[in-house]
């Protein structure tokens, strides 16, 4: 069975195994930040970007995780990736949600 991938407001048509993978690395991401270990979420968070670029959920989550450990620069950098990939692909720029976010990390380091 096929769907639209509704709980992240995805972009991509994707079945429900991969929609099972895709929150799961979410979660493990999430509880490895949790706990302060910032290499390995890096690591999933980078794979999902090469599986997901137009996905803003996984940009968020780099950005609070550049945001747990002081990396303005990184911030800067992977929100100027998400904002050229949608302009770029979708000739848009990223939600507001994104934007927001970016703003308030981006103003708290």
């Amino acid at each position: 069975m096929i769907r639209k991938f509704k709980h992240f407001r995805s972009l991509y048509t994707i079945d429900e195994t991969e929609e099972l993978i895709f929150r799961n690395s979410i979660y493990l991401a999430d509880m490895y930040i949790d706990i302060g270990e910032y290499s390995e979420p890096e690591k999933i968070l980078y794979n999902m970007k090469e599986l997901y670029p137009l996905e803003a959920l996984v940009y968020q989550w780099l950005m609070k995780l550049y945001y747990k450990e002081g990396r303005k620069d990184k911030l800067k950098k992977i929100f100027s990736e998400l904002e050229e990939t949608y302009k770029r692909k979708l000739d848009l720029l990223p939600t507001g949600k994104s934007r927001m976010l970016y703003r308030k990390l981006f103003n708290s380091i």
